[in-house]
């Protein structure tokens, strides 16, 4: 319908809907000439620039899997992902080609030296499609001390997205600034959606979607509309003098939003909303127009989406009572790719009055309010939700008592204002200076899985069950902070005042004038 309309913006690149189809057809017949084909599996390790929209729309073109990597990934994580997901291609910009030469079984395209460019503008898609294959494989963190990948089906992405363009009216004048990582599930909606509605697609490159600062120039440069994001990115942009158009709307997702963000988002627009939904349920399952801030809750369910708060007998409970939240309908994931086990867990069979589904039991408490909104009351596991990231702390206690030096780690988010972090306290049988440790967790962690402050203790109080008690560890008076190696003390007043400022905004004992920010 729009040929000529610009789909894509990324940096000074631009491409029009006709040159999307386009490049997407060649990279498409690239891949293929690579051995892709329906129901392969294609690791994405890729670069946030113009080949970003391209690859994902010719891996979907060819029926087969997209499996989203992050560059800022630890190299063995990237290489279990690609290994557990059974990747046999590797989709990768030139520059990062090194980081698979030595992976067995896997052949690597390069973006820039494939000669995508002389592929056929013209690309012949299958005449049918097999519904068994996902459309993509995206991994979470994994309470066993690895990633698990949540298989999405076709027809759940699509569920959504046209559910979505139900609720937000997005037509040719709109532009959306994509500044997701690939491998966080909720790219889905920035990619996709605009390209359903005429939209155009802003990609932030690498850099801006770090600063706020750049994150708000960019808004008002390419007259933004929409944008989706976590409550964290939303506060830094909140810190800065920005000012939303007329226009824009605002999606807010992916951890609890706070009340005084929800006051400034009715502030700045009359077009805010707050939205919920796991990875395993595609996406978004419910989200709310935000008008009463007094009462922030997650709203209602999407189309073709079903949502029940059962208690410990999976008996619905009433208006008001507190229990788990489950979710049922289109949205579903297929399973956890090769975990039977914990597919059969969480992805339960449930009768009610002849009344049989599937559902996805979420780990989170909710309630119902009178009007069927539905209000989330945090997590009943051992996984947190940390700037949008779903993080099991199992995985990162695994992960730190892999280290020889380590005797026993215990990860907890204690309750405090302001933005949730990690604090891991841990039993040595040597001490490691902090600067050592947090290099060693570098190799196997993404940065946003690494705690903010490591405490040494001799022992770990205990319930009267013998398991460790985490709700006391926050309490606890003994310990000691571990600190960076060559600890030297501010020397002049300046310094001293320096040093004191990031004690208070970062929660340290103590602050050298040679220690990482």
């Amino acid at each position: 319908a729009y040929p000529e309309a610009i789909a894509m913006r990324c940096q000074k690149h631009t491409l029009t809907y006709e040159e999307l189809d386009v490049r997407s057809n060649q990279m498409a017949n690239a891949l293929a000439k690579a051995g892709v084909v329906m129901g392969k599996k294609v690791a994405l390790y890729l670069n946030r620039d113009e080949n970003m929209l391209p690859a994902l729309l010719a891996v979907q073109k060819l029926g087969a899997t997209y499996v989203p990597l992050d560059p800022s990934y630890p190299v063995s994580r990237i290489q279990y992902i690609i290994g557990d997901a059974g990747a046999e291609v590797v989709v990768c910009n030139a520059n990062n080609r090194n980081v698979f030469q030595e992976m067995e079984n896997t052949s690597v395209v390069d973006l820039e030296t494939c000669d995508v460019s002389n592929q056929p503008v013209t690309f012949e898609l299958p005449a049918s499609f097999d519904a068994a294959v996902p459309v993509y494989m995206i991994y979470t963190s994994g309470s066993t001390g690895n990633p698990k990948g949540v298989r999405i089906p076709q027809h759940a992405l699509l569920n959504f997205l046209t559910a979505m363009k139900g609720r937000l009216t997005l037509g040719p004048d709109d532009a959306l600034l994509a500044v997701t990582s690939l491998a966080f599930y909720i790219s889905g909606l920035e990619l996709y959606l605009p390209l359903l509605s005429g939209a155009c697609v802003v990609v932030a490159g690498e850099t801006e979607v770090k600063s706020a600062n750049k994150l708000a120039g960019l808004i008002d440069e390419h007259r933004i509309t929409i944008m989706q994001g976590t409550p964290s990115l939303w506060q830094m942009l909140k810190e800065t003098d920005w000012r939303p158009n007329e226009k824009f709307t605002v999606l807010c997702g992916g951890e609890a939003l706070p009340v005084n963000l929800a006051q400034w988002f009715n502030a700045i627009t009359g077009n805010a909303w707050n939205m919920y939904g796991p990875t395993e349920t595609t996406i978004w399952s419910s989200m709310a127009k935000i008008n009463n801030t007094d009462h922030v809750h997650i709203g209602t369910p999407i189309g073709n989406t079903q949502m029940f708060i059962l208690d410990e007998h999976l008996m619905p409970l009433p208006v008001g009572h507190v229990g788990e939240l489950y979710i049922g309908g289109d949205g579903l994931a297929m399973d956890y790719h090769n975990r039977s086990e914990l597919t059969k867990e969480k992805f339960i069979q449930w009768q009610y009055k002849g009344h049989a589904c599937k559902l996805f039991k979420t780990g989170d408490l909710a309630r119902f309010n009178s009007d069927g909104s539905i209000v989330c009351l945090g997590r009943n596991d051992g996984q947190v939700k940390i700037q949008g990231y779903r993080i099991e702390l199992g995985e990162v206690e695994s992960k730190m008592m892999n280290l020889p030096e380590v005797d026993h780690a215990v990860v907890v988010v204690p309750q405090q204002d302001g933005p949730k972090a990690m604090v891991a306290y841990l039993k040595m049988k040597e001490e490691l200076p902090l600067d050592v440790l947090r290099s060693r967790l570098n190799l196997h962690l993404p940065a946003y899985m690494i705690p903010g402050k490591f405490i040494l203790v001799e022992s770990f109080p205990l319930t009267p069950n013998g398991k460790v008690d985490r709700k006391a560890l926050g309490n606890l008076q003994q310990g000691k902070q571990l600190t960076g190696e060559g600890y030297v003390a501010p020397r002049t007043e300046r310094e001293q005042l320096m040093a004191r400022l990031w004690e208070q905004v970062l929660d340290v004992e103590k602050v050298g004038i040679n220690d990482n920010f």
